[in-house]
């Protein structure tokens, strides 16, 4: 009897498991077919809820689409949220792609430029927004790591894997993934599974302005600036590659709100970037301490532009770049189609 009880829970839990692991890989599936991307973000609140759906789009685009972009601007949340490329091209004449994941670090940013560059092709200039979380905190994990599961199989994101232990059991053991992905990735999964999208989404904006005001300052969480920082490997090969490819590489430190600009943690980084400056033939457009960080209402957290300081933010960089441009920079004319 109790051999028998014993067989019954056994086949109870491996039906399961191979019931669960096809609905996984039917999310994935999915998932590799959705071209979501929100337009805004309505609140603070709903960009960690929905940025992982939209990005999961973003990156089906950045993957599987052709399109080609002479400017790519790349990075994390403070070019996602910040630069309205569309605007940015208007003023400066360029084809541009914002093609920016929430969260990114310097790893993750780096396997998904050579996916892009795959696809697309090399752009001849990229603007990316670094700061501290973006490789100081690179060892650390893979921010929101449940979107990267549909992607566990293509071994150029076996370096996410290596990084992130629970990327791991999302392709051995898929039971766990489902139980660590949001309901809103699961939900698209499916319905892209079942009405898959007939073309890829051309989503040209790319960034997600966030229509709101500040929600009270964030607690600033310090970051030490260290100089063995498994980061700073990864980011000399990222500018490596770049240069393979002939990239023209801008980089961008971006706006922070008055109270909390030019930090130790922020200074430090600034001075090792510059250190890679010569030998990279890096442009540095330092936004530290720059006179929007004294206007609150033109952020929505100490560190993320609203939709109006970005367009200002935005504007500001355009004019820059057309003004350096003028003079002999190298940023690329293109007319966008």
């Amino acid at each position: 009897m109790k051999n028998r009880l014993f067989i019954q829970i056994v086949a109870v839990i491996v039906v399961a498991i191979i019931l669960s692991s096809l609905f996984y890989f039917l999310i994935c599936t999915g998932l590799r077919q959705s071209n979501q991307n929100a337009n805004k973000q309505d609140a603070l609140g709903e960009i960690g809820r929905q940025s992982s759906v939209e990005d999961i789009g973003r990156m089906n685009y950045m993957f599987y689409d052709t399109t080609y972009y002479s400017t790519l601007f790349f990075g994390a949340s403070t070019i996602k949220f910040e630069v309205n490329n569309v605007l940015f091209d208007s003023i400066a004449k360029t084809r541009s792609l914002n093609a920016s994941i929430e969260g990114g670090k310097i790893t993750e940013l780096t396997v998904l430029l050579k996916k892009y560059v795959k696809s697309h092709g090399a752009p001849k200039t990229l603007i990316i927004t670094l700061d501290e979380n973006t490789i100081v905190r690179d060892s650390t994990d893979v921010w929101l790591y449940p979107k990267y599961y549909p992607y566990v199989y293509d071994p150029d994101f076996k370096v996410l894997l290596d990084k992130e232990p629970k990327l791991v059991l999302g392709k051995y053991f898929p039971p766990y993934a489902l139980t660590v992905m949001s309901s809103s990735i699961k939900a698209n999964g499916i319905k892209s599974f079942f009405f898959p999208a007939k073309t890829p989404q051309v989503w040209r904006q790319g960034y997600s302005p966030v229509v709101t005001n500040l929600h009270g300052v964030m607690k600033l969480e310090e970051t030490i600036l260290r100089e063995d920082s498994l980061g700073w490997k990864m980011f000399s090969d990222f500018l490596t590659f770049l240069g393979e490819k002939k990239v023209h590489v801008y980089i961008i430190i971006p706006p922070k709100l008055k109270s909390k600009n030019c930090s130790a943690s922020t200074l430090a980084l600034i001075s090792k970037i510059k250190s890679f400056e010569n030998k990279y033939a890096l442009n540095i457009y330092d936004y530290s301490a720059d006179p929007i960080n004294d206007s609150t209402e033109l952020f929505f957290d100490y560190r993320h532009l609203n939709a109006v300081g970005a367009d200002i933010f935005t504007k500001k960089l355009a004019e820059r770049f057309v003004s350096e441009r003028a003079g002999g920079t190298d940023l690329t004319i293109q007319s966008a189609q």
